[in-house]
């Protein structure tokens, strides 16, 4: 069993211990508890078995306590379509996939910041009304693909959620430097459109100052990147962490088609932000392109 910290946006229809009470709507206020999650099968996810310690707009005192008691903290953002049990439990797999290599991810607490996607790829979401993404929709569907509705919707609910997301960082920090910090890490990880939270919530221009994160992972992020030019939230991301990691593939065929159907470059398509890939301090560029999946 792995248990995980949440906090999230999402409206609450139903009881708190219910998972499918998490909709994929955002609500009123930051929602956090503890969920349990069975061990993952090969490289499919476990299932939520309890959730407890559940709160509005605070930790409950016995998540805080997990979290200030706990050796390390592994905080990751999950990407587009990923449902509130889908989220959880991807959540518990990182964690325990990391922890078989030993080190800090062994020790670390898996604690989790989920955005409000109904887990549609395509769904009925309406198509944007917006010209230019109603051009981007067209493109899509030349790819064979029924329209990019869900996926513009999830990247709106994923833009609205900075505000949140800081929020909850700022729950988890004070919990888990209410006690030394000396030999502890703390990890921010960030997947495909999570990445969209991190430039909403990171570019606002007041971030915290001083380092907060030991190491900071981009993975496939699906937000807008340009050659030239850093992104504000990037700049934040490395001024808060001791170092940054940038994982990209030219070969990943999601980002490739996202590239295409936004018209605007994508961070983990080509993993460029604006920075010398060979000589920024602080900041390694990792180029997954020559990688296989052997479970295609």
């Amino acid at each position: 069993m792995t248990d995980v910290v949440f906090l999230t946006n999402r409206r609450l229809d139903g009881a708190p211990e219910d998972e499918a009470a998490y909709s994929g709507e955002p609500g009123p206020q930051l929602l956090t508890g503890l969920a349990t999650v069975t061990s993952p099968r090969g490289r499919k996810s476990g299932s939520i078995t309890a959730i407890a310690a559940t709160a509005a707009g605070a930790l409950h005192a016995d998540t805080a306590r997990r979290i200030a008691e706990a050796r390390h903290v592994y905080f990751f953002v999950h990407g587009f379509a990923n449902s509130f049990p889908e989220a959880i439990t991807r959540a518990a797999f990182n964690r325990d996939w990391y922890a078989q290599e030993g080190g800090p991810a062994k020790d670390a607490l898996a604690v989790t910041f989920t955005w409000p996607s109904p887990g549609k790829v395509f769904g009925d979401a309406a198509p944007p009304s917006d010209p230019e993404l109603a051009v981007q929709d067209m493109k899509l569907k030349l790819f064979g693909l029924p329209g990019t509705g869900a996926y513009f919707a999830d990247q709106k609910r994923a833009a609205d959620s900075g505000d949140e997301f800081v929020a909850a960082l700022a729950l988890v920090r004070t919990a888990f430097e209410s006690r030394p910090r000396a030999g502890r890490k703390f990890f921010l990880m960030a997947h495909s459109m999570g990445h969209i939270v991190m430039q909403h919530a990171l570019g606002r221009g007041d971030v915290p100052l001083g380092k907060v994160f030991d190491e900071t992972f981009f993975c496939a992020g699906d937000a807008e990147s340009e050659r030239l030019v850093e992104p504000k939230w990037i700049a934040a991301a490395r001024r808060l962490s001791g170092r940054v990691h940038i994982y990209y593939s030219e070969n990943d065929s999601v980002l490739r088609v996202s590239d295409i159907v936004n018209g605007r470059s994508r961070l983990g398509f080509l993993g460029r932000c604006g920075l010398d890939k060979q000589k920024t301090p602080g900041v390694r560029f990792i180029d997954c392109s020559a990688t296989i999946d052997r479970d295609r």
